[in-house]
């Protein structure tokens, strides 16, 4: 009777101790969410291949693809900074992106194009000597 109460105190153990760890691990992946959208440049409407969006105070973050397109999974649930950028363009950061639970948020982007100021150039001319 004594090892009959023990074992079934065991299994209980054993049960409750998995479910635990169970749930835990599949809450780790339930309390995250995705992030796409689609970035192009404001003037022409056309997509920016190459362009950075990065998830702030995380290490997140997906390149456009040739359609402009941006996948960044993983993202832990609540609000956070995106900030969108590419060399020639003004970078935007939206602060307001709310990341819910398995659901995907879309956040489309324009970019203004940005002159890129270069310093100072030197010219060098040179002659063959003969």
């Amino acid at each position: 009777m004594v090892s009959v109460m023990i074992n079934r105190g065991f299994r209980a153990a054993v049960l409750l101790l998995s479910i635990l760890v169970g749930g835990a691990a599949g809450q780790g992946d339930a309390l995250r969410g995705t992030v796409k959208g689609r970035i192009v440049d404001r003037g022409t409407q056309r997509p920016i291949y190459g362009a950075y969006n990065v998830v702030l105070d995380h290490r997140l973050g997906d390149v456009a693809d040739s359609s402009g397109n941006v996948t960044v999974k993983h993202v832990p649930v609540g609000v956070h900074q995106l900030q969108i950028s590419m060399m020639g363009y003004e970078s935007v950061i939206r602060t307001d992106v709310v990341v819910r639970t398995n659901r995907i948020t879309t956040v489309d982007v324009e970019l203004s194009q940005q002159v890129v100021a270069m310093a100072a150039s030197m010219v060098l001319t040179a002659q063959r000597r003969s």
